[in-house]
């Protein structure tokens, strides 16, 4: 992928079984927050889950679609990404703005999303849909997504 200044860009170490990639998304997270006024908190949460998104669909051997989807019952109700096997990528957010307003000082991802699970479908172009749930754990966007790996998957990451 290479739009404007969005890139992904491969990588692997020689002789070893250590590969990935390194995601820049800055055209197409800011054409995602030009949809949404988003509180600044919610802003980083989008723009990490919509990185996850690029660089999860660009390991699979799928054409088709993937959705990232956080539902909670803390401040972000909801946080949805797609992606699709082109890197295109959609998003959309859902909060509780009083309390949001309740937290002045900085929040928390534990106050952010709260109890909740996190959601990811498969959907490739042919073939049967795949769902994985799983609560939410973690500290972060990134400990989110190593514990579904681990819970779902289990793959080391």
């Amino acid at each position: 992928m290479q739009t404007h200044h969005d890139t992904l860009h491969p990588f692997i170490f020689d002789n070893t079984p250590i590969r990935g990639n390194v995601a820049h998304l800055n055209t197409t997270y800011l054409d995602a927050l030009q949809h949404q006024a988003l509180p600044p908190v919610l802003k980083q949460a989008l723009g990490e889950l919509m990185t996850a998104s690029a660089l999860l669909i660009s390991t699979l051997k799928m054409e088709g679609a993937m959705i990232l989807q956080l539902q909670s019952t803390g401040i972000l109700k909801l946080l949805v990404v797609e992606c699709n096997s082109d890197l295109e990528i959609r998003a959309t957010a859902k909060w509780d703005e009083a309390l949001l307003d309740q937290h002045k000082a900085e929040v928390t991802f534990t106050q952010l999303i709260a109890a909740g699970q996190f959601v990811i479908t498969l959907d490739p172009k042919s073939g049967e849909p795949y769902q994985g749930i799983v609560p939410i754990e973690g500290n972060s966007i990134a400990e989110m997504l190593e514990n579904y790996m681990l819970r779902s998957q289990q793959i080391d990451t």
